[in-house]
């Protein structure tokens, strides 16, 4: 492999939403008949249902608007009669699988699962607080990159949990309690992360939705803390191997996945074999980028040309469209995160057009948010691991999140916003069905036996308690100035590099 390289040495974490994205694998093999995963399956049907097939009611109590605010640095949403939109919870709740009250709690004797839908509810018998945990409240906490060298790459983390805690305060409660959320942000840097880690620790019950570009930063507080850690995505070796720390969204940096390269090797044939890397010097996105090169080298690929970006200086995107025009370059594949417009408008400019492929990170209306925008990226492709925003009319809980975001002020929804949901989800599931026996240690046990885990259809099938790297995809193309399903429906899936 001849590799000519441009490179800087500077690490930031602007690239690292690609990390978590770059979740998706395997080659094309239908979702019904993924046999990957064993073991304690957690999925359902329309999120605004109780566990059983009536619906909770909801009697609205409160003002709309302020919602459940994000705060950095450990604020505390409120929680109860102001979350969001909807007010107080009123007789909110009601469906707890097959026994739950229906009272203004929402279940005095079995713990409530309004919002947990085919999820059977634990007695509350035995339930002792704990840390976090009160009479009234379970506090859980996000921890996020919201200020740093790119401001708010990981804000939809907070948005979307913001958004979960009002959604599940409104439907449902666990044992009588409410949930509360502490945010804390990370700061773009591995002390942040410690930082946030360690400010949770005593204070939280539990880290839910967190998404971190320098996770390993804290990673051994939260371990030694034992706190239960149900992350968007875990993208440092050091955060995905501590023993609490889990993710929803599952990168596993020695085993990658194939999908998006199977796919375009379908399609486009020998221009595989003229091919450029594109990436950010940026924390774990280089390990990443490396590691998907030299596994779809099997597939035929030659990467000819990889640039590395420099981002703590001005990259000059005109130099890089022109060399890679230069060399011949048929397929050029990015992971730039909201770079990947700079570039692709460059070789536009250049008269160049190569078969163009961004990361998941694309998959965002910040990047087509004009029409200038959206005409330099037509025709681009890439892919995902959530369920497409634009079908949440046939998926329920995607629209559950797109509604609930608009509630609390959250910014448009993403992939992102909803690993952190789909993270959400599987706390409150999880805490739901072990009523009072819910301790730090009997979550973390329990997280460890589920092996097949989708938000109720929000994110593609993942494997959480194994931490394997998931192994469903969609690939997308920008058409028409919107995101066009390429790859069928639901997801392709099928083995890991």
């Amino acid at each position: 492999m001849a590799f000519a390289r441009t490179s800087g040495t500077g690490l930031t974490a602007g690239a690292a939403v690609l990390v978590c994205v770059l979740a998706a694998c395997g080659s094309e093999v239908a979702p019904d008949n993924f046999n990957g995963v064993s073991g304690s399956a957690l999925s359902g049907g329309d999120a605004a249902a109780g566990a059983g097939t009536t619906p909770g009611t909801s009697t609205p109590a409160g003002d709309a608007g302020d919602g459940t605010s994000t705060s950095t640095g450990g604020g505390t949403t409120a929680t109860g009669d102001s979350s969001g939109s909807t007010g107080g919870t009123g007789t909110t709740g009601g469906g707890t699988g097959s026994t739950g009250g229906t009272g203004s709690t929402g279940g005095s004797h079995d713990a409530g699962s309004g919002g947990t839908t085919g999820v059977k509810a634990g007695s509350c018998d035995g339930f002792s607080n704990g840390p976090g945990i009160t009479d009234d409240t379970i506090t859980i906490a996000t921890a996020a990159d919201v200020s740093g060298a790119v401001p708010n790459v990981f804000k939809s983390a907070f948005d979307a949990m913001n958004a979960y805690v009002a959604y599940f305060n409104a439907t449902s409660d666990i044992c009588g309690r409410k949930l509360a959320l502490q945010t804390y942000d990370s700061g773009l840097s591995a002390g942040g992360s410690h930082d946030a880690s360690e400010a949770a620790c005593d204070s939280a019950f539990a880290l839910v939705g967190s998404m971190s570009a320098f996770d390993s930063g804290g990673a051994d507080v939260t371990e030694a803390c034992g706190q239960p850690d149900i992350r968007n995505t875990a993208v440092e070796k050091a955060r995905q191997d501590a023993a609490t720390s889990f993710a929803v969204t599952v990168v596993d940096t020695d085993h990658m996945f194939l999908q998006p390269w199977v796919w375009a090797k379908s399609q486009f044939g020998d221009d595989i074999k003229d091919s450029a890397f594109v990436y950010l010097n940026a924390g774990a996105s280089v390990g990443i980028s490396q590691a998907i090169m030299a596994g779809t080298e099997k597939l035929g690929y030659d990467w000819k040309q990889v640039i590395v970006v420099d981002i703590n200086s001005v990259p000059n995107w005109n130099a890089y469209a022109n060399q890679l025009k230069a060399a011949g370059i048929e397929f050029v594949q990015t992971n730039l995160a909201s770079y990947t417009v700079k570039l692709k408008a460059a070789m536009e400019q250049a008269d160049y057009h190569p078969t163009f492929m961004g990361d998941g990170s694309a998959y965002d209306s910040k990047l087509i948010a004009d029409s200038s925008m959206a005409d330099v990226m037509e025709g681009a492709y890439l892919f995902t691991q959530s369920a497409l925003i634009e079908e949440a009319a046939k998926n329920p809980e995607m629209q559950t999140y797109i509604d609930w975001l608009a509630r609390v002020g959250g910014d448009d929804p993403n992939p992102m916003g909803a690993a952190s949901w789909a993270a959400g989800e599987l706390f409150t599931q999880l805490a739901v069905q072990l009523g009072g026996k819910l301790t730090r240690e009997s979550l973390i046990a329990a997280i460890k036996q589920v092996h097949q885990f989708d938000g109720n259809k929000i994110i593609a099938p993942a494997d959480p308690g194994a931490k394997v790297t998931g192994k469903c995809v969609t690939v997308l193309q920008i058409k028409g100035g919107a995101f066009t399903r390429v790859t069928p429906y639901p997801y392709t899936c099928g083995p890991l590099a």
